[in-house]
């Protein structure tokens, strides 16, 4: 019994110190289309990530660290909502197009002071352009909704980018960073084409062949255990 004490406290020991090492951040930020993307009239949108960084492969005393981290991300860019009415119920009827991102990176950061770093990286990941159509109806007795999937298109997406950032203490910090990400071809609804009729919903779908982004985001990170 002893002995499986022993053991317990030591993997327990072992796992808070492993943890204490791994990073965790959350960030918000503009999505900017550029290139033959932005020349199709994609919109600006808004977006965030879920991102978690591995320990240093170096020495933690280091200036110098490479981490490795996997980033989940999502934005909106563009919607457009109408109101419908009619004798016997009302509702509305919303155009949308969204960008679902999951990425891994490979960061390397160098940190001459204290409260000051700055840092470069790697990303390469699959992203996911998403548009189409939400609609709800209200009469006095029933609500309901409806979703309707216009277009969705899949792409592999890699680029890099740039940041600085402020160190709180040797956990937590909050970083301004920017990336550039070259991707795939996409087809979205263009929200200025996005109009109802009496016959329902109207829209033009726009193709591009490539669906190049700039991300400009602030990030809090921290360590997912501090370390005392």
């Amino acid at each position: 019994m002893k002995t499986l004490r022993l053991l317990f406290v030591l993997f327990a020991f072992n796992t808070t110190n492993a943890l204490a090492q791994w990073e965790m951040g959350l960030d918000m930020g503009a999505i900017v289309p550029v290139g033959t993307l932005a020349e199709s009239s994609f919109p600006l949108g808004i977006g965030g990530d879920l991102v978690f960084m591995s320990p240093t492969i170096l020495n933690p005393e280091s200036d110098l660290k490479v981490q490795f981290g996997l980033n989940l991300g999502a934005g909106d860019n563009g919607r457009k909502s109408f109101k419908t009415n009619s004798q016997f119920e009302e509702g509305s009827l919303g155009f949308y197009n969204c960008i679902v991102t999951h990425q891994v990176s490979t960061r390397l950061t160098y940190r001459p002071h204290p409260h000051f770093g700055m840092f470069t990286e790697a990303l390469a990941g699959l992203t996911r352009v998403h548009s189409g159509i939400n609609e709800t109806t209200n009469t006095k007795k029933v609500t309901g909704s409806s979703h309707t999937k216009v277009y969705s298109m899949r792409s592999f997406r890699y680029g890099g980018g740039i940041g600085a950032s402020y160190y709180f203490n040797n956990y937590t910090r909050l970083e301004l960073r920017a990336d550039y990400t070259i991707g795939g071809p996409v087809k979205f609804i263009d929200m200025a084409s996005a109009d109802i009729t009496e016959d329902g919903a109207i829209y033009t779908g726009v193709y591009s062949k490539r669906s190049d982004l700039v991300n400009i985001q602030l990030r809090i990170c921290w360590s997912l255990i501090p370390n005392k």
